[in-house]
Parts: structure tokens; C-alpha cells; sequence
């Protein structure tokens, strides 16, 4: 399960609840190096002048919430990441807690018409497993991964895939570094029997994770080390897209002297690489979190950064085009103190939807960002809870694109939520 990091202690542990505490707020707190880099909360605009503010940054295109369902049960149900071939056939996958604290695997089907509940297998013995991302080649053959854990408190999580036939989930065996923990973030397939998967493990200290599946058996791949992640030092790759079998890039971060700095790596066929990504200026924090190639020499990643004017983060988008990686400017929602956008769908290239979440009104409110050419713009989407935030998405086409995360209902439950756009 993908938990928020503490800069001052980035350990990843499945066994407590990505949104403990109904995600007590803030990125700030995820990304402070100390509690002096808290900032005080700022009061709630007024309904008609977040009107106003709204207006004066969305764009025409709108978000629907659409129903989705969740685990009889549940006590907390999330879904992180979502796979659509087709505008009626779309797979998406997380978790759901139960009144015991254990945490399952959950996937859901759409379509066209309703979402449903399929049962999914989860290891022996795990009190806690997640999937944490999914992807799809045909609507009866997706692959997804994630991690479990098989005791409560423990710190060492093992890397988990499924795979679905279009009648049933089965869970297949996955390569483990030896020792530590190790978790799978992303994955992305350019065939049945061709995909890649991204993430993290930890022996003695941090280092990136990439496996890649042939058909028969998921094998770890060579990623280059990082000199300076060094003891409690936390490194990761949170998102990979490929266009073919021998190409992909891969996004993520490290953590560096209390703050975070980007990582972004290639594969040819043959080894990862490393590939310098730029720090605009004045940047004290950065991560890239997500990443979708429309070709090989066009990539859009997001994710955040910190600096003087931005203490809590902002949003941040980056592009690939085959030689460097640039930033992007990007709108930041008015009367925002923070936002961040964790995963983005590019179909084609020069038509982005990105997806996270910002502190308007709500202490944690979904955002939906747009790019057509190189001009980003905020979307209009709706908030139906307390607190709510947007993980995943996928688009089939520029008008047809399915979001994925949750929103904590009036009985303060974190539930399933899923919203369709823009239109």
C-alpha cells in the first residue's frame, strides 16, 4: 500500500491505512522536513467567492461522480489506480479495510453502465495487501500490483501481482530482492506478456525496484544505484509508462539532505538509465509521481514542488521529449494553499488529464488539470465529501477518461469514489 512518507522517517508500512486518521491533512505535513515548516491553517474562502475563484480558473469540460460500490463491511475502502481499453470497459484496484484492520485486496469492473465488486485472491497468511496499480491490454487481460504484508506492525511488506483472464483474479508469483521489503507502485504493459513494474526495497538501505513480466514469470531488473540515498535515505519509483517492450520511462523521487529531489530512468531493451530532470528555481522539495508516454520521445509526468512562495506544494508537471525533460507551467487553482496531481493519461500526446487533489474548500478536495498543446488548465470537479482526493485516472480518448481514489462520506468512512470526464 502506497503510504504518505515522513520526510523525517520514510518507512513504508502496509499494515497502517493509507488515510489513517481520514488523512488528517496536508501534504505539508507528508512533505515538512520538521514540524517547524508547518504553516497555520488559512480560513475558508466563502461559498460565493469560491464561486468567483472557481470560475476564473476552470475551463469548460466537467467531471460527473459516478457510483461505485463497496465491499460489504468495509470500513475504509480506496482505489489507487484504474485501466480503461475502451470507454465501456475500464478495471480498477486498491483496498478496503475490514472492522479488524486488516487490509484486502479490491478490484472493480465497469461497463459501460454500473461498477461492480470482483473478488480478488489475497496471499496466505497477509493481514494486509493492496494494489496499488493496474493496467489492461484487452478487457479480459489486465495485470495488476502492488504489496502485503503478513503481520500487523511489521515493517516488511513483500511485492504482490494479480493478473485477470476476464472471469477470475489469481495471484502470480513475483520476483523478491533478497531480504528487507519491497513494494510494486506502477506498472505498465505494451502486451499481454510484456509489461514493467516499478517500486521500492529496502536492505540495509533504500533502492529503486523495477520487474518485468514475459508471460511466464516476473523477473528483477538491474536499476542504477543512487550514491548519495545512503542509510534512512528513501529513494522510489512511483510511476512507469512504456510504448514498447523496449521503451519506458520510469518517475520517482529520493530523499536528499531532508528533502526530496527527482528521479527519472529509461529502458532500452537492455539496461535502465538515469536521466537529469530539471529543479525550477527555488525549489526545496520535488517529486514526480506519475508519468504516461504517448511515444517514446513523448512523456508527461507530474507530481509537486515546494519553494518560498509554495511552503505546502504545488502542482507540477514536467515533459519528455526525447532529449530532456522540461517543466511545464501549470496553473495553480486560486485560494489553494497546496496541490499536488499524482497520475496522468495522455491520449494522444498533445491532450493530458491529470489528477490529484488541493485544499479548496476542503482540508483535501479532488483536482483535475487539462493539457491541450502546452497550455494547462484547471477542471471543474466535484467534491462530494468531507475530505476527498483523486489517484488514478485513464483516458481512452481526450473526451472519454475515468478517475479513480475516494471521499469520506457523511459517516466519516472513506469510500470508493470515481469520476467521469471532462465533458
Amino acid at each position: 500500500m502506497r503510504t504518505p512518507e515522513l520526510a523525517t522517517r520514510p518507512v513504508r508500512i502496509l499494515a497502517v491505512p493509507r488515510l489513517a486518521a481520514a488523512m488528517a491533512i496536508a501534504v505539508s505535513a507528508v512533505w515538512s522536513a520538521t514540524a517547524a515548516d508547518a504553516q497555520p491553517a488559512t480560513a475558508r474562502p466563502a461559498t460565493a467567492q469560491l464561486a468567483t475563484a472557481r470560475a476564473a480558473t476552470t475551463v469548460p469540460g466537467s467531471w460527473k461522480v459516478v457510483k461505485s460500490p463497496d465491499p460489504s463491511g468495509a470500513t475504509e475502502s480506496i482505489l489507487y489506480g484504474v485501466s480503461c481499453t475502451s470507454a465501456k470497459a475500464c478495471e480498477a484496484v486498491g483496498y478496503y479495510m475490514n472492522s479488524s484492520d486488516d487490509t484486502f485486496t479490491l478490484a472493480e469492473r465497469w461497463n459501460g453502465t454500473t461498477w461492480s465488486v470482483q473478488a480478488t485472491p489475497n496471499p496466505t497468511g497477509a493481514t494486509s495487501s493492496s494494489l496499488d496499480a493496474v493496467f489492461c491490454t484487452a478487457a479480459d487481460a489486465c495485470e495488476a500490483v502492488g504489496s502485503s504484508n503478513s503481520a500487523d506492525d511489521s515493517f516488511v511488506d513483500t511485492t504482490l501481482a494479480e493478473v485477470w483472464n476476464g472471469a477470475t483474479w489469481s495471484i502470480q508469483p513475483t520476483a523478491e530482492p533478497s531480504n528487507g521489503t519491497s513494494v510494486l507502485n506502477s506498472l505498465s504493459c505494451t502486451a499481454a506478456k510484456a509489461c514493467e513494474a516499478v517500486g521500492d526495497y529496502y536492505n540495509a538501505r533504500w533502492f529503486t525496484l523495477a520487474e518485468r513480466w514475459n508471460g511466464t514469470s516476473w523477473s528483477i531488473q538491474k536499476t542504477p544505484e543512487f550514491a548519495n540515498v545512503t542509510g534512512n535515505n528513501f529513494i522510489e519509483l512511483s510511476g512507469v509508462s512504456c510504448t514498447a517492450a523496449k521503451a519506458c520511462e520510469a518517475v520517482g523521487y529520493y530523499l536528499k539532505s531532508l528533502h526530496y529531489a527527482t528521479v527519472a530512468e529509461v529502458w532500452n531493451g537492455a539496461t535502465w538509465t538515469v536521466q537529469t530532470t530539471p529543479k525550477p528555481a527555488g525549489t526545496t522539495s520535488i517529486k514526480l509521481l506519475g508519468v504516461s508516454c504517448s511515444a517514446a520521445k513523448a512523456c508527461e509526468a507530474d507530481g509537486q514542488r515546494i519553494d518560498g512562495s509554495n511552503p505546502d506544494g504545488v502542482a507540477l508537471a514536467e515533459v519528455w521529449n526525447g532529449a530532456k525533460w522540461s517543466v511545464q507551467a501549470i496553473r495553480k487553482p486560486t485560494l489553494t494553499s497546496q496541490s499536488s496531481l499524482d497520475a496522468v493519461s495522455c491520449r494522444p500526446a498533445d491532450a493530458c488529464e491529470a489528477v490529484g487533489s488541493d485544499d479548496r474548500p476542503d482540508p483535501l478536495s479532488n483536482l483535475a488539470e487539462v493539457r491541450h498543446g502546452t497550455t494547462w488548465s484547471v477542471q471543474t470537479t466535484p467534491n462530494p465529501g468531507a475530505t476527498e482526493s483523486l489517484y488514478g485516472v485513464s483516458c481512452t480518448t481526450a473526451s472519454a477518461c475515468e478517475a479513480v481514489g475516494y471521499y469520506v462520506n457523511r459517516s466519516g468512512i472513506p469510500v470508493t469514489l470515481v469520476e467521469h470526464g471532462p465533458r
